[in-house]
């Protein structure tokens, strides 16, 4: 068996008996106890009250069945309970706003107890005080503290009871009832405020006290304004009274600082804000007689003259006597009624004057005072001194009048005396920073006027070395304000050592630099400040350190007719090593354009790269981006952008080799290449690429994000943004991608209403036959295809709020990355294809005769390009080749302002186009260089100049329109005539519309070529992919002068006959295909060639005073019935202005008209009727007027962005030109320098709004013309 035993802390224990072992079954057990202090000797359980400490044994006895059984034996250890002597009193303490600790005192302890803790009541709890854990302390039998008893803050004033633990090693405990008590602050007033006079009867403040325990002491200040004492005092009671003395005056203040009661705490409590003020005035008293200046120079700077009195309420009066010495029988002066007065100096004499004080304690008059006037020097200012240049000489001078040959002067600088400067006249030889400072002069003159005379500070300051500021010292109202001219500018004009700073100007006339070829501008470092400072530039500016621009630099002042251009240039080889800036090649010390990233404005036509430079700033260039030299470097700082203002004004880069020349020159970081889609033209199908590297499609054009019925998101992600206007384009997927999931999730934008539409992103893949050739539809946006130069066939809507119902819009694409400046790329042509397509990989255009000039033996002289404004839906394609064999004259084919107009070979940034490959070339390859692109300044011939030109017949297809100017093209072709049979025949490539061809040997070709026309002879056209519905052909002949013989219009279908115009001319013909498969025939029509019975006519036109004089001969006149003289203004719709009727000789005849009707600008032609009606035509001419002397602007009204101003017979010169609305406000200028002689010149308008203005003409040597302008947009 066992014994279990229960311990109860303090109080009992229990102890039972488990496991009893049994010999029998039923029998009866029966327990005897033995040890101290058992509560029974029998039974089971059985409690123990131990009262002794120590072992106690416990013995228990059973008997089973009346027979002893076993005994069992337990000794328990009795532990000491551990006790503290203390009455429970918790040290009280006074109320707190923080957390205290207090104390418990005991006067002895048993048993060592160690800790303790305090459960306080529910009270004490509701109170604040929350129940304190386990703490322990060291005890000590002979007593001692418990400090660190928490007292909270804010514990409201009384008394709180608990009970404490106390425990010791042993975990015996005792408690201990406790209480604390918690004592208020007092509180305490102070009163007395009062005013007496001095020597009166004493006041006193009474102090009161409250809230504690009485009796009070009171600690408060004195104060009599200058010293501050500090005082106690002690009431008997709650309140207690302190006398003030009233024989001193003053103002005495009573301030309240503390109160301590007679608690047992003895409670303190700060007051603030309690004061009590006891005003003693003193009586009405002169303390002082008038004082002062009594002898002055005439004119001279007076001082006042002083009392000095005591009372209250004091009021003064001053009186003048005059000559007389007394203090009474003066004359009160107006406004002199302050304790001092300031004599008037302008009469020489002496005069009297005395003061009356009066107060609340009696009326007081002074003693008099005389002040003499006698003669004196007088100072002129100086005016202010403008900023002195470094290196200036410069003279301060001090005009004094009166002045004797015993004047004295001394000159100070920043209030220390310069040693020497004793004249009236201070020169400083050669200004530095170090004469910047604070210069006055002093004068002394003879008695009585031997005071000094000090002048006012006369600051100076001066620019550092080599800085100048414009100050436009310019008229208001003239404009523009040369930056090349002296006068503008501080410390000369800058050059490329010296730094300019333009700050803000008052009068806004900031500095311009003119085109002038002597002139322009140069500068070290500038600084444009903010607030509206600008540097306006038609010339060139040259800049030979940093710039920091929080203004506008503006080298695009007129659009794209601007002339300005920035150029970053080393000083070094101006001017040494001193205090140059070097050509920094790959230096990173290069030049930095910064300043305020939202304020800073920098825009250019030209930039020029001459040095190393970084931007840090946005910087916009409108026209060329060219280098200068070897190894320059232009950092970008991502924030240059190339800009794009319209179909046919882009931003390009120059040739980086400078022609081969130089190989080093980079490029850094990213740059941002526009290019303008014109909305005008609707929605159209665009031949594109994107000349950077790391874009993708959608990040070029859709600006990275998509849309999905009207909402924008970035690519991607689920962010929603809202996209500018005029900027991206949507590019849809077709019907493969037609869920918003679908098409987002490849990078398309969508809208319900092109769901089931087709793409409008296209790739193209050739074909040996060009009819088979594809555009298919472009899986996903999210590639980045352009660094393969690829190019994509794009239907552009506008920008990207134009879906399938909405108008189209001007849009601007934006790709942006690091640009293809590699110095070449090559590319491989197929062979086996009819065209490869390429993207043009430079920022530039590309001319295509210097891209021929490398590669004639792999490619074609001619290549093909998407003309977005052919027929009248999506475009289509049009050939560019040289007008002859060999020729730098290009032309293309169709060509909307008629085929067969001039055209340059130019592949614009951003375009793709089509090559073909070499007859003979196997592996074809071409090469694009650096040197290919265009010199738009220069006009020398890559290949050889054309020979002869040949004849040739344009032949164009047009939706006709009411107006002819407004027909639509739809297609077109050419055949020309070399002598030299199939050469340079082209052949078609199939539009998606209407297509038109010379139909020869079984091809389509759009260009086909033969021998010299002859009669009999016909040229095949074919029509086909037409519809219902009207046409007209614009025929124009060029060279076709042939004699004997005609060109003639067959239409089979209408069996008509239609002559062409042999001359420069168009002949057009209006036809209609009907349901009648023969009216769709696509053989209906060709040209004849056949004999003309006519003679040659030949025709001229001269000015003469009254008009235009035409003449027009023919050799041998036979079968001519009569002669139509016809007149055009546009050269292509021509109508008759005289008939004459044949001489009937079959001699030479000639014949004359005068037109006195003629316009600026016109062209003439001979129509010969034929006795059997045949019909011939002579050669075209065109006769442009001569007029005298003056100024013309065209045409007015203007609807357009741009006006022409027709400068006739003018001298050479610079002419400003400036647009003032009604109201006088200048709303647009430009600088013309004119050349001398006639020429035409553009006004751009653009940003003008409709109404009537008036342009003024400024002249050499102030002459004005003043034109009249109405603008009607």
């Amino acid at each position: 068996m066992k014994v279990r035993f229960n311990y109860h802390g303090t109080t009992n224990s229990t102890w039972a008996l488990d496991g009893m072992l049994t010999p029998g079954a039923s029998l009866p057990i029966s327990y005897t106890w033995s040890g101290p202090d058992l509560s029974g000797s029998t039974g089971v359980p059985v409690t123990a009250t131990p009262t002794t400490t120590g072992i106690n044994t416990y013995t228990i006895s059973t008997t089973v069945g009346g027979c002893p059984g076993g005994n069992v034996q337990v000794n328990v250890t009795v532990n000491p309970l551990p006790t503290i002597t203390s009455t429970g009193t918790v040290a009280p303490v006074c109320f707190s706003g923080t957390t205290q600790t207090s104390t418990l005192a005991y006067s002895a302890s048993t048993h060592n107890p160690t800790t303790y803790r305090i459960d306080w009541s529910d009270a004490a709890n509701t109170a604040g005080i929350p129940d304190q854990g386990n703490r322990t302390f060291t005890s000590s039998a002979g007593g001692g503290t418990i400090n660190t008893i928490a007292v909270p803050g804010n514990l409201p004033a009384g008394t709180y009871s608990g009970v404490m633990t106390i425990s010791n090693g042993n975990n015996c405990t005792t408690t201990l009832p406790i209480s604390l008590t918690v004592n208020p602050l007092p509180s305490a007033t102070i009163d007395g405020t009062t005013t007496v006079c001095q020597n009166a009867t004493q006041p006193s403040v009474t102090f009161s006290g409250g809230a504690g325990t009485a009796p009070y002491i009171f600690t408060y200040s004195i104060s009599n304004g200058t010293t501050t004492t500090m005082q106690t005092v002690t009431s008997s009671g709650n309140t207690v009274t302190v006398p003030q003395a009233t024989v001193a005056a003053g103002t005495f203040t009573y301030t309240l600082v503390s109160v301590r009661d007679a608690s047992s705490t003895t409670c303190l409590n700060t007051v603030s804000g309690q004061t009590a003020t006891i005003t003693v005035n003193p009586v009405t008293l002169i303390t002082g007689q008038p004082t002062g200046t009594t002898s002055y120079c005439v004119n001279g700077t007076p001082s006042a003259l002083s009392v000095a009195a005591t009372g209250t309420g004091l009021t003064y009066q001053w009186f003048s006597n005059g000559t007389t010495n007394a203090n009474t029988g003066g004359t009160a002066i107006s406004d002199a009624t302050n304790a001092s007065y300031t004599p008037p100096t302008a009469d020489e004499g002496t005069v009297y004057y005395y003061v009356v004080v009066s107060g609340t304690c009696g009326v007081v008059p002074s003693d008099p005072i005389p002040v003499t006037i006698a003669p004196a020097l007088e100072l002129t200012e100086l005016s202010p001194l403008p900023k002195q240049c470094y290196g200036s000489s410069f003279t301060m001078t001090i005009a004094v009048r009166n002045r004797n040959a015993q004047t004295q002067f001394q000159w100070y600088k920043d209030g220390q005396a310069i040693t020497g400067a004793t004249n009236a006249s201070y020169i400083i030889n050669s200004i530095t920073p170090a004469d910047d400072g604070n210069y006055h002069v002093v004068i002394k003159g003879d008695a009585p006027c031997n005071s000094d005379l000090t002048s006012q500070l006369i600051p100076l300051s001066s620019y550092v070395q080599n800085f100048t500021e414009w100050t436009s010292s310019e008229e208001t109202g003239v404009d523009p304000i040369e930056w090349h001219e002296e006068k503008n500018w501080t410390c000369g004009i800058p050059n490329l050592y010296r730094d300019a700073l333009v700050p803000i100007i008052t009068n806004n006339k900031y500095p311009y630099i003119d085109n002038a070829p002597d002139t322009g501008g140069k500068v070290r470092n500038l600084i444009i400040a903010g607030g509206g400072s600008n540097l306006r530039i038609d010339g060139v500016l040259k800049i030979a350190g940093n710039v920091t621009n929080n203004g506008k630099i503006d080298a695009y002042l007129n659009g794209t007719v601007s002339t300005g251009m920035i150029e970053f240039v080393s000083n070094l080889n101006y001017y040494g090593s001193s205090g140059g800036y070097p050509l920094n090649g790959n230096n990173p010390t290069a030049l930095t354009v910064g300043g305020s990233a939202t304020t800073g404005d920098t825009r250019t036509q030209h930039l020029k790269i001459s040095n190393a430079v970084n931007f840090t700033i946005p910087v916009d260039v409108y026209g060329q981006l060219s280098f200068a030299g070897s190894n320059r470097r232009l950092g970008t700082g991502d924030s240059l952008t190339l800009k794009s203002v319209s179909s046919t004004v882009s931003a390009m880069i120059t040739d980086r080799t400078n022609n081969g020349q130089a190989t080093k020159d980079t490029i850094i970081g990213q740059v941002t290449v526009e290019r303008f889609i014109d909305g005008a033209q609707g929605r159209k199908w665009r031949l594109l690429t994107a000349p950077v590297k790391g874009n993708t499609i959608n990040k070029a054009w859709q600006e990275g994000m998509t849309m999905s019925n009207g909402s924008h998101v970035i690519l991607g992600t689920s962010t929603t943004v809202t996209p500018a206007t005029g900027i991206g384009t949507l590019i849809t997927g077709g019907s493969s991608f037609g869920t918003p999931a679908l098409a987002s999730g490849a990078g398309f934008d969508y809208w319900d209403a092109i769901k089931n539409g087709l793409a409008s992103i296209m790739e193209y893949s050739g074909n040996p036959d060009w009819k088979l050739a594809l555009w298919s539809p472009v899986t996903t946006t999210k590639l980045s295809p352009f660094d393969a130069h690829k190019a994509y066939l794009l239907f552009v809507r506008g920008d990207r709020f134009q879906t399938s119902t909405t108008a189209s819009n001007n849009t601007v694409l934006r790709p942006k990355g690091l640009l293809k400046e590699e110095l070449k790329h090559q590319f491989t042509l197929h062979a086996s294809n009819s065209h490869t397509l390429i993207g043009n990989p430079y920022a530039s255009p590309l001319d295509f005769r210097k891209i021929y000039a490398d590669n004639e033996n792999d490619i074609q002289p001619y290549f093909w390009i998407w003309q977005a404004s052919l027929t009248a839906s999506w475009g289509g394609y049009a050939v560019i080749k040289p007008q002859t064999e060999g020729s730098t004259e290009y032309e293309m084919v169709p060509y909307n302002s008629g085929s067969g107009t001039k055209e340059e070979p130019v592949i614009s940034s951003g375009q793709g186009f089509f090559v073909i490959p070499a007859t003979n070339a196997t592996s074809p390859a071409m090469t694009i260089h650096q040197t290919h692109k265009l010199d738009v300044n220069s006009k020398i011939s890559v290949f050889r100049e054309a020979g002869d030109k040949p004849k040739k017949i344009f032949v164009n297809v047009y939706a006709p329109a009411a107006n002819v100017n407004q027909d639509i093209l739809l297609d077109g072709a050419l055949a020309e005539f070399t002598g030299e049979e199939k050469k340079t025949e082209i052949g078609k490539m199939l539009q998606s519309g209407e297509n038109l061809s010379v139909f020869k040997n079984n091809r389509d070709l759009i260009v086909a070529v033969g021998s010299q026309p002859k009669i009999g002879e016909k040229i095949q056209l074919k029509l086909w992919n037409t519809g219902v519905k009207a046409y007209r052909f614009g025929i124009r002949t060029a060279n076709l002068l042939l004699p004997g013989m005609a060109a003639i219009l067959v239409d089979r279908f209408r069996n008509t006959e239609t002559p062409l115009s042999p001359g420069d001319a168009t002949t057009t013909y209006d036809f209609q295909l009907t349901g009648d498969p023969a009216s769709r025939d696509p053989l209906r029509f060709y040209i004849m060639f056949q004999g003309n019975p006519l003679p040659a006519v030949t025709l001229q036109g001269l000015e003469n005073r009254n008009g235009i004089n035409l003449q027009w001969q023919v050799a041998e006149e036979v079968n001519v019935a009569k002669y139509d003289l016809e007149k055009s203004v546009d050269g292509t719709t021509f109508k008759p202005i005289n008939s004459a009727g044949s001489g009937g000789s079959a001699g030479p005849q000639q014949y004359a008209y005068l037109d006195g009707q003629a316009s600026m600008l016109a062209h003439y032609r001979v129509k010969l009727t034929g006795i059997t009606g045949a019909v011939g035509y002579s050669n075209t001419v065109t006769v442009e007027l001569q007029q005298p002397a003056g100024l013309t602007i065209f045409p007015n009204p203007v609807v357009g962005r741009t006006v022409k101003l027709l400068f006739t017979t003018k001298p050479e010169g610079k002419y400003n030109i400036v647009v003032f609305s009604p109201a006088g406000q200048r709303v647009a200028s430009q600088v013309i320098h004119h050349r001398g002689g006639t020429a035409t010149y553009e006004l751009t308008v653009s940003n003008v709004a409709s109404g009537t203005y008036t342009v003024e003409i400024n002249q050499k040597g102030g002459r004005k013309e003043k034109i009249k302008l109405v603008i009607t947009h």
